[in-house]
């Protein structure tokens, strides 16, 4: 089978279904950072917005930052500088800060 052009196995299309990876990050104490094209027309922006509200509603560090015009893969240029750029500055406030 394939994803999008990338072959992938059978085990992971049937864990895709049944994976629940908010139960998990939920019980994480690790800051997560979001990032999502407001044009993605593969995962809704929806999803990530819920998975916020839920972190932040046990009490968990988490942000989301819409890349405008972006789609699922972030594939021009000024897309991929505002996603390293959102990352990097999310690393300094949240990583090496915690040190």
């Amino acid at each position: 089978a394939d994803m999008d052009g990338w072959p992938v196995g059978r085990r992971l299309v049937v864990e895709m279904h049944t994976a629940r990876p908010l139960k998990r990050v939920i019980r994480s104490n690790t800051p997560i950072l979001f990032l999502h094209g407001d044009q993605d027309q593969s995962v809704p922006l929806s999803d990530s917005q819920s998975c916020l509200q839920a972190l932040q509603a046990a009490g968990r560090q988490a942000a989301l930052k819409i890349i405008q015009n972006a789609g699922h893969t972030f594939d021009a240029l000024p897309w991929q500088e505002k996603l390293v750029n959102a990352t990097v500055d999310w690393f300094q406030r949240h990583l090496i800060a915690g040190r």
